[in-house]
């Protein structure tokens, strides 16, 4: 097996991974949400966008060359000159780093788990993180990855809201009927305002902090700044998905907030919660504000976009009361995964 740059495969070459991307989206058919939410939003939204592979080659270099500061690096995995499997590894924020990985197989070869290791090495070589994260929700992954020593530090649930499901008229009573929530001032945002950053910045350290108390694996809190509320507004920008935001306001405070993204998917779209927050501020929890930011984003998107299809949010087990707001709105489990630590140390041992 060899393993090339994207930028280095020739034209032929590139046609046959289109033809791999095709063979990775028919894995997932049958399922109306595709597992790695970040799979669908890195590959499978801009294969769509083009007709032809020379534009989506085309486009898919002028990203990693002008969005550097987020997907840093792309390889391909060959074996005996055809493409199996897709590596990818980005920046999150600070020196948080993630990669995605997908082959054509339930469960990634010893062969290219090897070359996947050496990819991830090499990228320590070159780098100055101490870990790459990946999230893992295929069963096949998680046990390979387990076989082979990796440390799981978090463990996550992926839930789905399909439309047929939502209630409208227990959403529009939970909005009404939430007494506390009459005196504060809801705003709807498609991006966070300069003006309210310092406020915005404060209220996420406030949210994340009091969140990773309940964690039990929890690691030293990193604080929020504002480089990387620059770093996700850009993110946001050119990642081009419709984002809504709701911000609860008691005067000058910021009491909640409420963020998703509007995903493509096939004909219609879906709400994706994973990658926005849904939070409430220390002073003003226990008022039922996140259920009803929640029925209040669901409502209003269901007449900005009538024909969506579902909601899908991810949560970590012991975020006991997000899983019993959701479960209260209706939301189904509908996947489990793990996300695995990488460190050189540990991917030392495995390629030598």
């Amino acid at each position: 097996m060899k393993v090339k740059e994207l930028q280095d495969i020739k034209d032929d070459q590139f046609q046959l991974y289109c033809k791999l991307i095709n063979k990775i989206r028919n894995k997932y058919k049958g399922n109306s949400y595709v597992l790695d939410y970040d799979w669908n939003e890195y590959r499978d939204y801009y294969f769509r966008e083009f007709s032809y592979w020379k534009e989506f080659k085309k486009n898919r270099l002028k990203k990693l060359t002008e969005g550097r500061e987020r997907y840093l690096k792309e390889f391909i995995i060959f074996d005996s000159d055809k493409p199996v499997a897709f590596i990818a590894y980005k920046r999150m924020s600070g020196n948080r780093y993630e990669f995605i990985f997908d082959s054509k197989f339930n469960e990634p070869s010893g062969g290219i788990c090897k070359k996947l290791f050496e990819v991830l090495y090499n990228f320590f070589e070159n780098n100055d993180a101490v870990q790459i994260c990946y999230l893992a929700n295929k069963t096949g992954d998680i046990e390979v990855f387990k076989k082979y020593g990796i440390e799981i530090i978090e463990d996550i649930v992926t839930s789905k809201l399909k439309k047929e499901d939502i209630n409208f008229e227990k959403l529009k009573s939970i909005v009404k009927g939430n007494e506390y929530a009459m005196n504060l001032d809801l705003k709807l945002f498609r991006k966070i305002p300069e003006e309210l950053s310092e406020i915005y910045i404060d209220y996420m350290n406030d949210v994340l902090k009091a969140k990773e108390h309940h964690n039990p694996k929890r690691e030293e809190f990193t604080k929020y700044r504002k480089e990387d509320l620059i770093r996700n507004i850009k993110i946001d920008e050119e990642d081009g998905d419709p984002m809504y935001m709701f911000m609860l306001f008691d005067k000058d405070n910021i009491a909640g907030s409420c963020k998703v993204y509007i995903e493509k998917e096939d004909d219609s779209v879906f709400i994706q919660h994973c990658g926005g927050l849904t939070g409430v501020a220390e002073k003003y929890r226990g008022n039922g504000l996140a259920k009803y930011m929640k029925a209040n984003m669901y409502l209003k998107i269901s007449e900005d976009y009538p024909d969506f299809r579902h909601a899908i949010t991810d949560t970590y087990p012991w975020n006991k009361y997000m899983f019993r707001i959701n479960e209260e709105l209706g939301f189904r489990i509908f996947n489990e995964g793990s996300i695995f630590k990488f460190t050189k140390n540990n991917l030392e041992k495995l390629i030598n």
